[in-house]
């Protein structure tokens, strides 16, 4: 295709119980079908999806080949059972969050 751009796309869906309290769990995983889709079709580059917990998992890696069978995988993985409360440590939990995020985006996760 001679338009294809090359971007890294990371798409995180938080997995959290509270997701799950405000009837949100739904909508993202719909969100996440429509925009994978459309950016499957497109052509826009390489895409990661995770789901985030006390820590962040990688359910599809920037290397992987998105399929449909990969969508089902991914789709099922999501739970929205994981109940934490935020303690003082949650500062440090955000600058972690940030660092994986840092090196997913330069694919060396």
């Amino acid at each position: 295709m001679p338009f294809e751009r090359n971007y890294y796309v990371m798409i995180a869906i938080d997995d959290s119980l509270s997701m799950k309290e405000h009837n949100l769990g739904f909508f993202a995983l719909e969100s996440l079908v429509i925009v994978t889709t459309a950016l499957n079709k497109a052509g826009l580059g390489k895409l990661c999806v995770c789901g985030i917990k006390k820590d962040m998992d990688v359910y599809h890696k920037f290397d992987e080949m998105f399929t449909k069978e990969k969508g089902a995988y991914i789709l099922s993985k999501f739970k929205f059972d994981f109940s934490s409360s935020m303690s003082h440590d949650s500062v440090s939990y955000y600058k972690r969050l940030y660092i994986i995020l840092y090196y997913i985006a330069l694919n060396i996760y």
